[in-house]
């Protein structure tokens, strides 16, 4: 009984990500006018949009840093319950799935990773954070950072 409350506890924790991943990744394709970075903000927020190339320094150190392809573009979504963070990446190691999933193993993440018709996905979770990564066969991915609801 033990075991299929953590794997459906689990399972729930799988749906939330591609919940919130999927309402971040439609925000995601819009860059400010002119392809600059930019700053907008909202009630209840700032989104930030930059061309970085690195990884974001305002990241907390919770979050294991993605070496495994080059950074394009840094958006980050900051609003009263925390920050969320989306990174474009190209240049993917075809090894950068495996290889995420395992430093965030050894950082005690609970993390899956499962194959797409186009790609791949990794889910990772852990006492505040998410993290939802989407590979391409162009390899090219899309990265998530998210702090947890009320974390």
């Amino acid at each position: 009984m033990k075991k299929w409350k953590e794997e459906r506890s689990g399972l729930i924790t799988i749906v939330l990500i591609l919940v919130c991943g999927s309402f971040m990744v439609s925000g995601c394709s819009k860059r400010p006018s002119g392809g600059k970075s930019g700053v907008v903000n909202y009630e209840g927020g700032i989104i930030e949009t930059s061309l970085q190339t690195s990884w974001p320094k305002d990241i907390p150190t919770e979050i294991p840093e993605f070496t495994y392809g080059k950074i394009k573009a840094v958006t980050k979504d900051s609003i009263p319950t925390g920050a969320h963070w989306s990174l474009r990446i190209s240049d993917l190691l075809d090894s950068a799935i495996d290889n995420y999933y395992e430093q965030l193993r050894l950082k005690q993440w609970y993390a899956i990773a499962m194959p797409l018709p186009k790609g791949r996905v990794l889910l990772g979770n852990e006492k505040d954070f998410f993290i939802y990564l989407i590979t391409y066969k162009d390899n090219t991915a899309l990265l998530i950072v998210s702090h947890k609801p009320g974390s």
